[in-house]
């Protein structure tokens, strides 16, 4: 029975690890005492070998249930050494309960009603007097199996049994047919293990049949634990996926030479697409293998198989077409190198012989030509036949002077994977547009303030003065763009800071240096903004001409100061000697001195001092100019005194310099100041040396008395 019981665990097992499912074992053990001794100990044996081959795991779980007048020690085990531990712990002992045994392993089949494959094992060697209990629970047993049938559910009993013990049960399982049973009796069991195995010769696509795979396979069972006997029974092997059309394969365990056959099968769609297919096959079960010396115990790794199969390349005719259409108007991608874009829609439509699922997608590889691509994928992919669109932006090169269309094209080419055959193999497509308009940049100007002229070359008339403009360029502009001023010719020289002009709003402080017609005269000028040259498409406007009023500085006086600060004056102490009135030629600004180098001055008298005149003088630099006095009769007492206005002239003539007329002083000093002047000198020396001589005289005689004090007491001390 434990051989039998072994066989039905390693099926239950091997199934359940095909199906990815629970496969219990539950093992039901007479402990009475009548299996005292060498039959307990032989089911232990058996039982823990079963044990070993195949461990008891999460999806292989050993359920034990010992009974002997009731059921007892039942345990649900998932590792190896727990279930030795506790096997080893069993002892014989006590009366026989069938049914309780019976009824206990029910209650824990129930949690697995559901799996693939279920194992019952009994192991006994006695009957009781409960026939009414026993033929309960094997009606209830009977009852599960059925349900499990009818779910295609299988199930296994195997029993090993003592002295024709518990027959009428196994008979009557076997009759109702729900389960397969198993009778070892005392047989020796000899443990066999059978491994199918299948492997794919060649796979092709049915050439009648869409989407249906033609198949050579061999399949074979081989063996472990007995050698190969050409009388061993043949087991079946059959596929169980949908629609398959194949033969049952005849297999006998162990034989040498693979059985070699042919199916076919259809793909479904979602397979193809992933290229890869699994066949399940099932190998039916088989009957005791004969052994001359004791049972067979035949335990499949597996009954059923799941074997991978790469998919051939798909056969696939594809008719390819498409259409480069305008999607809106052409535009500029840089308007200041003149290149155009289209903005385009694609159309591509695949159409495939036969009309089936594509096991994988065609790649369509978008290809500029001539252009360049802006905006859009430059790869599609078709996933099966259809109409795909697309978005695309093709940049061109510049057109030559005078065009008014432009081209762009596309090369589309298909990255056909295996199995594939694109007609025509490339696509090419072209479009042509009309120009996008002509971009216009607006330049506009707007005087904010002008500020006071100043003189920055008297000897011309320059005068230099700024205006801050606010300018706003409106559209794009070369990097670069010099803001060019156009002026009158007044004009002499124009500063511009910044002198770039830049797209937006920016100020610009213009400085002009121009010739006034007068001084403190205001003068409009006009100043016209030069338009800068077309740049590929884009096109410049300026505004009106910049009009700038300012008013030229007052004229700056030259005048002769005298060596004081005030005007010209000679003081003549002596009537015999030369008469020279001297002074420094200046710039007077607001009254006072402006130093400028490079003007000369003249300066001239009137007849009254001898209508005399200098030479051009630089300005700041002191002149000395001899002058003639007229025949006057000095007085001895007062001083006398003759004015004249003199011209302070510039060398040249200029709006921003004016002459001088100032009135010149020269005064003759009377004889009486100088003698009065020699007297109060010498009276002056005399008191100080008389002052000098009455102070220095008490000095010295206070200090001759103190010397001659001194000397005395000198004296009275040695005496």
């Amino acid at each position: 029975m434990i051989r039998h019981l072994f066989a039905a665990a390693a099926f239950f097992v091997a199934t359940g690890i095909a199906s990815a499912q629970t496969a219990p074992r539950v093992i039901v053990l007479d402990t009475s005492g009548s299996m005292a001794g060498k039959r307990i100990n032989t089911a232990k044996a058996e039982i823990l070998a079963v044990a070993k081959q195949l461990p008891p795991s999460k999806d292989r779980p050993i359920i034990l249930v010992p009974f002997h007048s009731v059921s007892h020690s039942v345990a649900t085990f998932i590792d190896l050494p727990s279930f030795e531990a506790h096997l080893r712990r069993i002892d014989a002992g006590g009366g026989t309960s069938i049914a309780s045994g019976l009824n206990r392993a029910l209650e824990e089949l129930k949690r697995y009603d559901k799996s693939s494959h279920l194992c019952f094992l009994l192991y006994s060697d006695g009957e009781d007097s409960d026939d009414a209990g026993i033929a309960a629970a094997e009606k209830k047993l009977d009852s599960l199996f059925a349900i499990r049938r009818k779910q295609g559910l299988q199930s296994l009993v195997f029993c090993k049994r003592w002295e024709n013990a518990n027959a009428q049960l196994l008979a009557n399982l076997a009759k109702s047919g729900n389960a397969k049973v198993i009778d070892a009796g005392e047989l020796k069991v000899v443990p066999v293990t059978l491994t199918p195995a299948i492997k794919i010769q060649r796979a092709t696509w049915d050439k009648t049949k869409p989407l249906t795979l033609e198949l050579e396979a061999q399949a074979q069972i081989e063996i472990s634990g007995v050698p190969y006997d050409p009388s061993f029974p043949s087991l079946t092997l059959q596929c169980t996926d949908p629609g398959v059309v194949l033969k049952a394969v005849v297999l006998r365990p162990g034989d040498p030479k693979p059985a070699v056959f042919t199916m076919t099968m259809p793909i479904p769609p979602t397979a193809v697409t992933a290229g890869k297919a699994t066949l399940h096959f099932k190998v039916s079960d088989t009957a005791s293998l004969p052994l001359k010396n004791g049972i067979a115990l035949a335990q499949f790794t597996t009954h059923q198989l799941a074997i991978a199969v790469d998919l051939p390349p798909l056969a696939i005719d594809v008719q390819l077409s498409g259409t480069l259409t305008t999607a809106k108007p052409s535009t500029w991608s840089d308007p200041l190198l003149g290149k155009p874009v289209q903005h385009l829609t694609l159309t591509c439509t695949a159409k495939g012989l036969p009309n089936l699922p594509w096991p994988q997608p065609l790649n369509l590889r978008i290809k500029p030509q001539g252009c360049r691509l802006l905006a859009g994928k430059d790869v599609v992919s078709f996933n099966g036949a259809g109409t795909l669109t697309l978005p695309v932006s093709l940049e061109a090169d510049a057109p030559p002077a005078g065009a008014s269309t432009f081209s762009v094209g596309v090369l589309v080419k298909p990255e056909p994977p295996p199995g594939f055959k694109v007609d025509p193999p490339d696509l090419t497509l072209t479009n042509d547009s009309p120009l996008p308009p002509t971009v216009e940049t607006k330049i506009g100007a707007q005087v904010q303030s002008v500020s006071e002229a100043i003189w920055s070359d008297l000897l011309q008339g320059v005068a230099s003065f700024y205006a801050d403009v606010t300018f706003d360029v409106a559209g794009p502009i070369p990097p670069g763009t010099q803001l060019t001023l156009l002026c009158p010719p007044q004009v002499k020289k124009v500063d511009v800071e910044p002198a770039t002009l830049l797209t937006g709003v920016q100020s610009v402080r213009i400085t002009m240096h121009a010739q006034f017609a007068a001084a403190s005269k205001t003068t409009l000028f006009e100043i016209k903004i030069q338009s800068p040259a077309t740049v590929g498409a884009v096109r410049f406007t300026v505004p009106p001409p910049l009009k700038l009023q300012a008013t030229a500085p007052a004229a700056l006086q030259v005048a002769l100061m005298g060596n004081t600060g005030e005007n010209p004056k000679v003081i003549v102490h002596d009537p015999t000697a030369p008469v020279v009135l001297t002074g420094t030629p200046v710039l007077l600004s607001q009254g006072q001195p402006h130093k400028i180098g490079g003007i000369n001055a003249v300066v001239r008298t009137g007849p009254l001092l001898g209508n005399q005149g200098s030479g051009p003088a630089p300005l700041d630099a002191p002149i000395a100019l001899q002058l003639t006095l007229p025949a006057t009769e000095a007085s001895f007492f007062v001083d006398t005194t003759i004015e004249e206005d003199i011209e302070v002239l510039p060398e040249r003539s200029s709006i921003a310099l004016i002459g001088s007329r100032q009135r010149c002083t020269v005064t003759l000093e009377a004889p009486f100041k100088r003698v009065f002047f020699y007297v109060a000198a010498i009276l002056a020396v005399i008191i100080v040396v008389f002052l000098v001589f009455r102070l220095t005289l008490p000095l010295a005689h206070a200090k001759e008395e103190s010397t001659g004090s001194s000397e005395r007491h000198s004296y009275s001390g040695g005496r």
